[in-house]
């Protein structure tokens, strides 16, 4: 039983030679898909084929979607000989020849979720590169050449990369993702299938889309710490439309939808959040030290230190998801002093 306590481990020889050649003429034979971006931010792409066709958040189990009886076997003996208590959240495969590089990212905000690396090619020299590259910070904690039938498991919120095969490579570098989660957050589950119905995932938002958005804000502020309340009321800050963010997933008098997710007052903190004049009001609050924020109508609220706590805490995980927290130089001050990453 491999022990997986946010270290990086190595599973040599880890399926039966049978399924292990199996996995290769699966991922082998196909249609590959060009278009995939390691890190969206950087624009260039690599091969990839998806095994269960998720939201790249997913946070639920997947494991009945996988439809390929190859893919069922390997994860089940993973599962039950690995780790019993994993929730598999996605799968699928990616590709890269010369050329064709990938760029450091994370998988995941959660400290709960892992990805395990299957390589699958059947040869493979060092002088071809390839390797997959973890970072702790900027220096290199772990480098692995593939090897078939070798599995590298490390924590989804860890830096890393594939790096591109070299020139003298005549190989498809070809690797199988499992990526899996050790706690089930119910909360969140309920969250990410309101916001699959509404069809947040279909709205664009920067250079993602809404549902991403939300759920990336909900684990950021899970990550530093915030309560249940705070969490819920970020990952669903702009379903009824905002000053900045003016579509409308929902009409306020539809709140109780909300409600029945996220409770009345995290639904509260929602419904506020999208009236406010946001997020100059809450900088200037911070920058005058008061308690006193304005509508996007012009009225003035005062609010208890909780509720404007809690506001800027929405607000400042909404602007550093979308890189834009430095912009607004007292809710960064705020961020930074009130704000530490569980685990790090």
């Amino acid at each position: 039983m491999v022990d997986y306590t946010h270290a990086i481990k190595q599973i040599d020889n880890c399926f039966p030679y049978d399924l292990a050649d199996k996995l290769n003429l699966l991922i082998t034979n196909g249609d590959w898909h060009y278009g995939w971006r390691s890190n969206p931010a950087l624009g260039f792409s690599h091969w990839n084929k998806d095994f269960a066709n998720v939201n790249i958040l997913n946070g639920v189990d997947v494991e009945n979607k996988l439809e390929h009886p190859e893919l069922q076997e390997a994860w089940n003996y993973l599962k039950n000989n690995h780790f019993p208590n994993a929730t598999l959240v996605r799968c699928y495969a990616n590709s890269h020849t010369f050329g064709v590089e990938g760029y450091p990212h994370t998988d995941s905000l959660r400290l709960c979720d892992y990805t395990a690396v299957v390589y699958l090619n059947k040869l493979w020299w060092r002088e071809w590169s390839g390797e997959t590259i973890i970072y702790n910070g900027n220096q290199i904690e772990h480098a692995e050449i593939p090897a078939f039938n070798k599995v590298l498991v490390f924590p989804g919120s860890q830096w890393h990369v594939a790096k591109a095969p070299s020139r003298i490579c005549p190989e498809l570098r070809i690797t199988l993702m499992f990526k899996f989660s050790l706690e089930q957050d119910p909360l969140r589950n309920a969250i990410q299938e309101c916001l699959n119905n509404l069809g947040a995932d279909k709205i664009k938002h920067n250079n993602s889309n809404l549902m991403n958005h939300l759920l990336r804000t909900y684990d950021l502020l899970k990550k530093y710490g915030h309560s249940d309340l705070v969490c819920s009321a970020g990952a669903l800050h702009s379903i009824f439309g905002t000053n900045a963010f003016t579509t409308k997933i929902l009409d306020i008098n539809q709140r109780s939808l909300v409600e029945s997710i996220i409770g009345a007052a995290a639904t509260d903190l929602v419904e506020l959040f999208s009236s406010l004049n946001r997020p100059n009001s809450l900088e200037l609050a911070l920058l005058t030290n008061s308690l006193k924020v304005t509508a996007i109508d012009g009225t003035v609220k005062t609010l208890d230190q909780a509720t404007f706590d809690n506001l800027c805490a929405i607000e400042s995980m909404n602007l550093h998801e979308q890189s834009l927290l430095v912009a607004h130089p007292e809710l960064y001050k705020w961020f930074f002093s009130k704000n530490q990453p569980i685990g790090e």
